[in-house]
């Protein structure tokens, strides 16, 4: 409070000790963060590309075959999946892909069309899978050709490390009106359009 010309006015300080709490605060919930995933990955329920172990993920038994991995030659069990059907109305996307109880191994998942990764799963044990996601777009009713990688991962120590992946080619089918698509809202676009 200040008298100024007769004039009781009133004033806020910057209290330096307020902000410098705040600021350890924030540094502190930070440096939280990093611990977990640190504490995640030295523990194998992380890898260093940010992916943790879903465990909390459905149980999956869809079908699977039997194949060769990329650069390992190691045989693992992948979803026998060939086509995934797309609601063009919605952005939230149904579709089940997993990794089969067959494996020893864990796995995680990404879709891609056209180098846009539409989906990245987190690592799922053996038999464990997802049931959809969110992709954040519209499509427009049409085949889209789309590549499924499923890359494997072992454990090293306690760590947990990318083994090896396997990429398969599937196509997507957008079905519905192509309403949403068409009014321009969260268009998917091929980088080639």
């Amino acid at each position: 409070m200040e008298n100024v010309s007769g004039k009781v006015v009133y004033t806020k300080k910057i209290n330096i000790k307020n902000v410098v709490i705040i600021i350890m605060i924030l540094i502190g919930v930070y440096t939280a963060s990093q611990v977990t995933n640190l504490v995640g990955v030295l523990t194998g329920e992380a890898t260093t590309d940010g992916r943790r172990v879903l465990n909390e993920a459905p149980s999956w038994s869809g079908t699977s075959t039997k194949v060769k991995l990329a650069e390992t030659e190691v045989e693992v069990w992948v979803p026998d999946v060939v086509m995934l059907n797309f609601d063009s109305e919605k952005t939230e996307q149904t579709f089940e892909l997993g990794n089969p109880a067959q494996n020893d191994m864990k796995m995680s998942i990404d879709l891609i069309i056209d180098d846009i990764k539409l989906f990245r799963s987190g690592i799922l044990r053996p038999g464990h899978g997802v049931t959809g996601a969110n992709i954040n777009a519209c499509f427009q009713p049409s085949s889209y050709k789309a590549v499924v990688i499923y890359t494997f991962y072992k454990r090293s120590g306690i760590k947990l490390k990318e083994f090896d992946l396997i990429k398969r080619e599937i196509t997507i089918q957008a079905e519905g009106s192509g309403e949403k698509y068409k009014e321009g809202v969260n268009k998917f676009k091929k980088k080639s359009e």
